[in-house]
C-alpha cells in the first residue's frame, strides 16, 4: 500500500512587540499560512495561523491556533487545532 505524498507550505510573518536585551525574556507574535496537500486524494486545506512564542534563556513557551479558512475534502472533518509546546534545551 502507498503513502500519500503530502505537501506542507507555510509562511510566516513576526513582530517582536518590544526588543529586550538578550537575558530578558522576549516575546515574538506570529501571524502564520499554512497549507496542506496530499497528492493522492487531492485534498487540500488552508489555515490562517496566530500565535506566539515566549522565550527566556534556555526556555521556550510556543503556542498556536490554525483555523481553516479553506477545505476541499472529502469526508470535510477539518476542524480548529491548537498547539503548546515547552522546550527546555540543555
Amino acid at each position: 500500500m502507498d503513502k500519500p505524498q503530502k505537501l506542507l507550505f507555510d509562511l510566516v510573518i513576526g513582530i517582536r512587540p518590544r526588543l529586550t536585551s538578550y537575558l530578558e525574556a522576549d516575546t515574538v507574535l506570529m501571524l502564520k499560512l499554512n497549507t496542506e496537500h496530499i497528492s493522492k486524494t487531492n485534498n487540500t486545506e488552508v489555515f490562517i495561523s496566530p500565535g506566539f512564542m515566549w522565550t527566556i534563556r534556555n526556555i521556550a513557551i510556543k503556542s498556536g491556533l490554525q483555523i481553516p479558512i479553506y477545505r476541499n475534502l472529502k469526508n470535510n472533518k477539518s476542524k480548529y487545532r491548537a498547539k503548546t509546546l515547552l522546550e527546555w534545551h540543555l
